[in-house]
């Protein structure tokens, strides 16, 4: 079962574990101002979000890795991450 309609591949456990991992690493910090933040440097709004995932220490990240590459690609953890960027801004 995936989060949300066809758009969304990430199924929702894995969905949550993201969310929840990206929210630690923004911890008290406001993500609205974190990302205009990357905007005033110039950089993409793809960029935020990826180094949000990768700010992620590893023995977290990489469990959640394992399971999503198994039936998701890049294009749909974005699609993940954008999502979660979303609701958390």
């Amino acid at each position: 079962m995936s989060v949300s309609g066809a758009d969304m591949k990430i199924n929702n456990e894995d969905f949550s574990s993201l969310k929840t991992a990206i929210l630690g690493v923004i911890g008290n910090r406001n993500a609205v101002e974190l990302a205009a933040g990357y905007k005033a440097q110039g950089l993409s709004d793809k960029r935020f979000r990826w180094d949000l995932l990768w700010a992620v220490p590893n023995i977290v990240r990489q469990p959640i890795f394992d399971r999503m590459y198994k039936y998701a690609h890049d294009e749909h953890i974005d699609t993940a991450l954008r999502r979660i960027v979303k609701e958390i801004s």
